[in-house]
Formats: C-alpha cells, sequence, structure tokens
C-alpha cells in the first residue's frame, strides 16, 4: 500500500516555490481580454500573479469595473471560473492575487455605469438616426 500525503492548504512562500520549480516551464502564456488597456496573450514568468499580468497590460480603462473573472483549465480536464476582486496593493494570495498557470484566462468585466451607458447608447441611437434627417427641415 502506498499512502500519499495530500496538503489541505498551501501558503503564499509555497505557492511562489513549487511555481518555481524546473518542473515548471520558465515562462508562461496568459491571456487578458476585456476592459484592459492592451488586451491580448502577455508571456510571462511562470511565478507571475494576477495583479503582475494585468499591469503589464496596462491595467484597468476607464470602463473597468475593478473585479476579474479568472478561468483556468484544469490537468484533470475540467474548468475552474473564480471572480476577483483586485486590489494591486495585495501580494501573493491564493485568493486575491494568485499566482497564475499556462493559459489561464483573466476577463476585465465593464462597470455598472458603463453597462447602462452602452444599453442607453443602443436604445437611442437607431432614434437619433431617424430624427437627424428631420431637423434639417426645421
Amino acid at each position: 500500500t502506498v499512502i500519499i500525503p495530500t496538503a489541505t492548504e498551501i501558503t503564499a512562500a509555497e505557492a511562489a516555490q513549487i511555481a518555481s520549480t524546473n518542473l515548471s516551464p520558465d515562462v508562461i502564456r496568459v491571456n487578458v481580454a476585456g476592459e484592459v488597456k492592451q488586451p491580448g496573450t502577455v508571456q510571462m514568468p511562470s511565478n507571475t500573479t494576477l495583479n503582475e499580468a494585468l499591469l503589464s497590460v496596462g491595467g484597468f480603462n476607464e470602463r473597468a469595473e475593478k473585479i476579474v473573472e479568472l478561468i483556468r483549465f484544469n490537468p484533470d480536464g475540467s474548468l475552474t471560473r473564480r471572480e476577483i476582486e483586485v486590489n494591486f496593493k495585495q501580494g501573493i494570495d491564493p485568493q486575491t492575487n494568485p499566482l497564475l498557470s499556462q493559459n489561464d484566462i483573466i476577463i476585465a468585466g465593464r462597470s455598472s455605469y458603463t453597462k447602462i451607458t452602452d444599453t442607453l447608447s443602443n436604445i437611442l441611437e437607431p432614434i437619433f438616426k431617424i430624427l437627424n434627417p428631420l431637423r434639417s427641415l426645421f
């Protein structure tokens, strides 16, 4: 019988050490999408945190909510989705500033104000297109 102990929780220091072992790749690819200044795929060192990845793409744009969705493909083929409130002052923390893995996806959503103004714009734009030619008649 082989007994393999499992850790219930690891510290931030242990997580950083695990991420930098020689079993980990030197560089990971992370996809950052949504309301950030330069969305796209970025290559980062293997022990990169969520905050570092966001800062590498210029941070949030003015339309962003400061909550992101982190999507991770697990080794067993399952998918994990988490919402994380971003605090750029936070150090490595599995809950609020986790270390990233290969092919993680970070999506920065729109703020409530932006959602409302976008919706109003979509509703009012067709009306203004109809009314605009009528302005020249008066």
